[in-house]
């Protein structure tokens, strides 16, 4: 099922008489007339930019539980590996131009938001994690308070880019 829908957009692409391959299928132009698409690309940009550098940057830090922790190290890990999902669709998506193939604009523009939603969602089970074992073992100080504020800060940045991204039109052509 899963490679019958990837392959699928093979479909929109036939020989002509030139024997060129040409993209037949449809397209969606961004339709959001109160925001251009350049300045929304940016902000979108800006916000998973700042997310995933917050988040590497809390994974380099030696918070206590960050490097002890198997309920703090594994959602941090799948939620960097999400964030980077999230930054590899922006590509994708600003890449593609105005109007984008629909192939393009289905695997970026309809699941961006589920990417940053996980995203923060696992930061935040990490947050959590992080919380316990400072709990647990009585234990704090500069580089916990770190870890967790950059965290908190790239999960928030990820539910901001989501937010955008809901107000965001497109239409088909």
């Amino acid at each position: 099922m899963f490679g019958k829908k990837r392959r699928s957009a093979l479909d929109d692409i036939q020989k002509n008489a030139a024997g060129e391959y040409i993209y037949t299928g449809a397209f969606y132009r961004y339709a959001t007339p109160e925001l251009p698409r350049k300045t929304a690309l940016m902000r979108l940009w800006l916000m998973g930019g700042l997310s995933a550098g917050a988040a590497l940057t809390a994974g380099v830090l030696p918070a206590p539980g960050a490097m002890d922790a198997f309920y703090v190290v594994i959602p941090y890990v799948l939620g960097v590996i999400a964030e980077v999902s999230v930054l590899w669709a922006l590509g994708r998506l600003s890449l593609g131009g105005d109007p984008v193939r629909a192939y393009v604009w289905e695997t970026a523009v309809t699941h961006l938001p589920r990417r940053a939603l996980l995203a923060a969602v696992l930061l935040g089970l990490a947050v959590l994690g992080e919380c316990l074992f400072l709990l647990l073992h009585r234990d704090s100080g500069p580089m916990a308070a770190a870890f967790l504020a950059l965290l908190l800060a790239s999960g928030a940045l990820l539910l901001g880019c989501r937010r955008l991204l809901g107000k965001l039109r497109w239409e088909r052509l």
